[in-house]
Parts: structure tokens; sequence; C-alpha cells
């Protein structure tokens, strides 16, 4: 199929928010650095990844005979977590973060909007740099603040993966790969006819001219070689699905876009079949909970874990987050256990909190407070990035 004007702006318009980033500020690893941020709007139970807080309280089911200690102070929930493959398992890590908040906006906006207005995964994605025409992708409805460009890095919300599989070359089954010589010779033509407009409205046209350069970059390089079908059945999909809704097609898009090398891949979806999405309150007994995890989030989690801790001339990072954990009687906690996994992540934790009251009187076991900023510190250590806007990393699993 040829690619028709109209076709080639929406795969650029796709890709909007993409960006150039200076190659000396890639992460030095000689590895495609890829953080890939779960977010679960409503709040992260954590009793899947640190179920021994909860055993001395019996609290939300949590036994001894019901969670294992997988090492190095990791213990999961048999159940949930627990049926993660093995070498999973080696290479995760829990991370306290004690942000002191229980209401959801300011704890989703404290999560990914630091206190000078400025976007976590953004100053991130800028840390990491690289030439991705993507540089941090939004895939799902859920993310607090308002996320203007850093340093030339900018955020592009993707709902269709097709235009991404044609700006890099890459067609969707049962297509021709797009002419790439004339598409690139109409873009270079619209972006000369354009430039003044831009130039005189370069904050508000920001994203549109960071997304035209990314496109021209992408059609100027070679396609990149990926197999979408295998992709999309590696999840359950079939291959001609590229539209972006749930855990699944998120995470088989994820995939695309850290072969074409993007730094941060943002996902959110939508929680439990019992109607409480994640803020699963008056679930005392964690039904509700494992239910999420295992119905929504783990199977595509799993196969994405899996394929990606494997994944040759790549260093994926995976964290998983929400708003908080939960307090007794599941009501809303004041800090998270996030939990992260990568293939040169060593495993531990730094999640461990005991319960001290009766609703949440949470106190971390190692004595140390670390908060929102020092999850993205581990991050960028994590991705190695060679610069670090978030202080110094307190967690020692990098």
């Amino acid at each position: 199929m040829r690619l028709s004007r109209r076709r080639l702006f929406e795969a650029g318009l796709s890709v909007a928010g993409a960006s150039l980033l200076p190659s000396g500020a890639r992460a030095q690893t000689g590895e495609t650095p890829t953080v890939v941020i779960v977010n679960l709007p409503g709040g992260l139970h954590s009793l899947g990844a640190q179920a021994d807080c909860f055993v001395p309280k019996n609290a939300f089911g949590c036994t001894s005979t019901n969670s294992r200690d997988v090492g190095n102070g990791v213990v999961v929930d048999d159940a949930t977590f627990g049926t993660l493959d093995d070498s999973t398992l080696r290479r995760m890590c829990n991370l306290g973060v004690w942000h002191g908040i229980s209401a959801h906006d300011l704890a989703q906006h404290a999560l990914f909007i630091d206190g000078r207005t400025k976007s976590y995964p953004l100053q991130l994605a800028n840390a990491i740099g690289g030439q991705s025409p993507v540089a941090c992708a939004q895939l799902g409805t859920h993310l607090s603040g308002r996320h203007d460009a850093i340093g030339g890095a900018s955020m592009q919300k993707l709902s269709d993966a097709g235009g991404v599989l044609a700006a890099l070359g890459a067609s969707p089954p049962g297509e021709f790969i797009p002419q790439r010589g004339p598409a690139l010779a109409g873009l270079r033509a619209s972006v000369r006819m354009s430039a003044p407009t831009l130039a005189k409205n370069q904050r508000s046209l920001s994203s549109l001219t960071s997304g035209l350069t990314g496109v021209v970059r992408a059609l100027s390089a070679p396609p990149v070689q990926v197999d979408w079908s295998a992709i999309a059945q590696a999840y359950g999909l079939s291959p001609t699905t590229t539209l972006v809704s749930g855990f699944a097609s998120q995470f088989a898009t994820a995939e695309l876009l850290i072969h074409a090398g993007t730094s941060v891949v943002m996902i959110s979806a939508g929680g439990p079949g019992c109607s409480l999405g994640w803020d699963t309150h008056s679930d005392r007994d964690g039904v509700c909970a494992r239910m999420g995890f295992n119905e929504q989030l783990l199977p595509s989690l799993k196969t994405f874990l899996r394929r990606t801790l494997a994944l040759s001339g790549h260093n994926v990072v995976t964290a998983l987050v929400g708003d908080f954990t939960r307090a007794l009687g599941s009501e809303h906690a004041s800090m998270l256990v996030a939990s992260a996994w990568g293939k040169h992540l060593r495993q531990g934790t730094t999640g461990g909190f005991t319960i001290t009251g009766a609703y949440d009187s949470y106190v971390p076991r190692n004595g140390q407070r670390a908060g929102v900023p020092q999850l993205w510190a581990f991050l960028a250590a994590a991705a190695g990035a060679s610069l670090n806007p978030f202080g110094p990393n307190p967690h020692p699993f990098v």
C-alpha cells in the first residue's frame, strides 16, 4: 500500500512528541535502556510482593503458610506474585516509597510530577537520552499532571500501534511497507513550509515540532526489524490487532517501543472485576486484590517480564507502582511498596514495614523513609543513565 498524504500525517502525528536527544546523554552500558512503568491508579496492594508485613496481623488473608520467602527479604503471596517464574523472582526487588499521602489525586500527582511541576518520566527520558523517534510514550488513560517537554524529550499518548509501525517501517500484517522515500520528501517539504509558523509559536507547537522532527528521523533511518505478529501472538492477540486497550495490548506495544529504542514507557489500565478498580476498599481478606492481580495484571506481566529479561541488546527495567498500599481494614495507607525487575538488578527489599498500630501505623524496617525522588533516582541508576537529576539512590539493588 502506498503511503497517502493523509496516512503519512496520521503516522506522523501518532508519534508527535517524539524527540531527538543528544547521543552523549545515552546510558553508557552497551545496551539500549528502556524503563517501563506500570501504574495502578487507585492503589498497589503490597500483599502480593511483600506479604510478610501483614502476616503478624493476619491481615488480607496473609499467613506464614501461603506466603513464600524467595530470597533476600522478598516475601511473595503464593497465589499472586508467587506464580512468577523463579528466574523472574531472582531479578525482583521491592522499594519502599514513603510519600506520606493517603489521598488518590495527591498521591498520583506526587508520583509523576515533582515539586517544581516538572515531569518525572520526562526528566528520566531526558537523562537516558537516545535517538528514538519516541522518547517517552503513554499507553493508557490515567496519568496525573501536565507533562511538558524537558530538554527535547516529550511524551506522546499512543492509542494505536499501527501509526508507530508505519513510521518505523514495520507495517502491520496484511499491509505493504509504505514507500519511505516519497513520504520523507513530503514531510521535509511540509516542515520547510511550516517553519515560520512553528518558529512564531514555539511553546504551543513544541510537541508538533518535535513530532515532525522525530518522524523525519524515523523515515530517514533504516526500517526497524521487529516481528509484530510474533509479539501480538505472545500476548494472546490477533496479529491484526493494533488498538491499545487493556494490559495485553499495552505490554505488546511496549515491546514494540523497546525495539524502537524508546526510553520511558508508561502503562496504566483498569482494575479487578469486582468493580472497585485498584482501590480495594472493604477487601479485608484480600480476595478482590488477588483477583485484580491474577485476572487483569499478571497474565500479561508474566509474559512481558519473561520476554524482556531475556532480550539481547536491551536493558529493560520494569517498575510497578500505584497510589499507596492498603492500611488495615483495606483503607488508604500513606506509603507505597513498588516492585522492579531488570536483568542487572539484585534481589532485595527496602519495602518491608512493621505495623505498630491498628490502622496506618507503618514503620520502615530499615529505618529509612525514602521518598518519590529516590524511586526515580533508582530507576535512573537501573537504566544506567549518565545523568541523574533526582539525587542519590538509596536502594542498593543496581
